[in-house]
């Protein structure tokens, strides 16, 4: 608000991290396949030493025996190696994923540390102050409030209106707007 007392503007903030966690999901689901595929492979070379000390009185059935388990054996190589690759890319784009978070929310600190309005950022049931900046904290002279929740940072706001409401907000998501409401 202006000296008037009339807004001047309103900040919303949204994050995607639809692609971060599907990119997670996708790295979990291909771990899991490299490791059913291993166990395959395992069982595959057991079932190669049992064949070989069955089928050791046959040297042609021997060596069909064995021509259908290599072929089997570089199957499971090269699916391997595809999901070995795949992993690899998986993990580069949750690398980026991640980065690109990380830069988002250093632009959104830098942001709030310099706005002209006071602005907090309350966390959790117990709305722990997890960023505070300039402005805000000139509002509290002396006070040492980051990390804090707010009724122990603040605890005369606790028998004030503002509480009732503080904890609501949380609660239900809703959105509150309070004009020249006086919080003591």
């Amino acid at each position: 608000k202006n000296e008037r007392g009339e807004i001047t503007g309103v900040i919303s903030f949204k994050y995607e991290v639809t692609e971060l966690v599907l990119a997670r999901k996708r790295l979990e689901n291909n771990e899991q396949e490299l490791f059913a595929l291993n166990e395959e492979l395992a069982r595959a070379n057991e079932e190669i030493m049992s064949s070989n000390e069955e089928l050791a009185s046959s040297n042609e059935e021997l060596k069909t025996t064995n021509e259908e388990l290599q072929e089997a054996h570089s199957s499971l190589i090269e699916m391997t190696e595809a999901l070995e690759e795949r992993v690899k890319e998986r993990t580069i784009e949750l690398l980026w994923a991640h980065k690109d978070a990380e830069t988002e929310r250093d632009r959104l600190r830098r942001l709030f540390m310099q706005a002209p309005a006071g602005i907090c950022i309350l966390d959790g049931p117990n709305l722990v102050y997890e960023l505070i900046n300039p402005p805000y904290q000139k509002l509290l002279p002396g006070r040492k409030v980051l990390g804090k929740p707010i009724f122990e940072a603040l605890p005369e706001l606790k028998e004030q209106p503002i509480a009732a409401i503080l904890k609501e907000v949380y609660t239900t998501g809703k959105t509150y707007e309070g004009h020249e409401q006086n919080v003591p």
